[in-house]
């Protein structure tokens, strides 16, 4: 039987120069999340779905960039109990979150089901003083993870199959004048040689080579004092690209952050030099299997590449 579907495409367009847009680290906004408590992770698919956790709590809340739409599923190990989720990140390729577990040293990594809350755990890696954990990005370019914990100086890198060294396996990011970074509190991966960072106590988000941890550039962040977490968002806030972030010392409070375009992709995606992610939300009438497969067709003739589809 055939009906009307409404899709919602998030695809890589070459986007114009005389687009308006404001500059990086411009605020977009600020945000009090619906359900508040301590050590709040945050993560976006690339749907534009957010997800985020409490570390007392063994929830997975989900909600929409305004956060309505909020549902929740009870965090459990395939295993067996419960699980604290101190932070994670969306991994598009295999449309799951990679979580680390609070309080874990070496850190405990899992892959987390974001439609049953099921944390299926990997491998333990990296080292973190305290009980928070800070960061971890998921890199599509080499199918790794950049593992940070509680306000770390060196960022570990993993492979993400089983969690050993990858090349490097550890970077210290420097500071303008040379020396290390220290007190980092976030990360996400960068398209290229680029690493986005958060900073204790800083109210900066910081830019570095992912090669050697060299000093890129930094910009003052509007978003708080201690950036965490962090998470790429292309889709919500379209032309614009988006950074997530939370604020330690205001439980519940995020912001979202502009970022230069083409930096940074939704779940590791791994972006062509020049093009920036779009969203286009098109209604289509009647369309059958054989109308998919002619309009995917159509979209590779022209040049766009399909990142991912939702059908309502």
């Amino acid at each position: 039987m055939k009906r009307s579907l409404r899709a919602l495409l998030v695809v890589l367009l070459a986007v114009s120069p005389s687009v308006a847009r404001g500059a990086a680290g411009d605020l977009i906004k600020n945000f009090n999340l619906p359900t508040s408590g301590n050590g709040v992770s945050i993560a976006v698919d690339c749907n534009g779905t957010v997800y985020f956790t409490h570390g007392s709590v063994a929830t997975l809340y989900r909600m929409d960039k305004n956060g309505a739409n909020q549902t929740s599923v009870a965090l459990t190990k395939s295993t067996g109990g419960s699980v604290f989720i101190d932070e994670f990140a969306w991994d598009e390729t295999r449309k799951i979150l990679w979580a680390q577990e609070h309080g874990t040293s070496p850190i405990n990594i899992y892959q987390l089901n974001p439609t049953t809350g099921v944390a299926t755990f990997k491998f333990a890696a990296g080292s973190s003083i305290g009980t928070f954990r800070d960061g971890i990005g998921y890199d599509g370019s080499d199918d790794t993870l950049w593992i940070s914990g509680d306000v770390s100086t060196v960022i570990d890198h993993v492979k993400a199959s089983d969690g050993s060294p990858a090349t490097p396996a550890q970077i210290t990011p420097k500071n303008q004048a040379g020396g290390a970074l220290g007190s980092i509190s976030g990360v996400i991966v960068g398209q290229g040689d680029l690493l986005y960072l958060g900073q204790n106590g800083n109210s900066q988000i910081v830019q570095v080579k992912k090669s050697d941890g060299s000093f890129i550039s930094t910009f003052a962040s509007p978003g708080g004092n201690r950036d965490e977490g962090l998470e790429c968002d292309p889709v919500n806030f379209a032309p614009k690209l988006a950074l997530w972030s939370r604020e330690f010392f205001s439980p519940g409070s995020v912001s979202v952050i502009e970022l230069a375009p083409g930096t940074c992709s939704c779940g590791g995606v791994v972006v062509t030099p020049g093009v920036t992610p779009t969203v286009i939300t098109a209604v289509v009438p009647t369309l059958g299997g054989q109308g998919v497969a002619l309009l995917l067709l159509l979209l590779a003739g022209a040049g766009v590449l399909l990142i991912g589809i939702r059908w309502k």
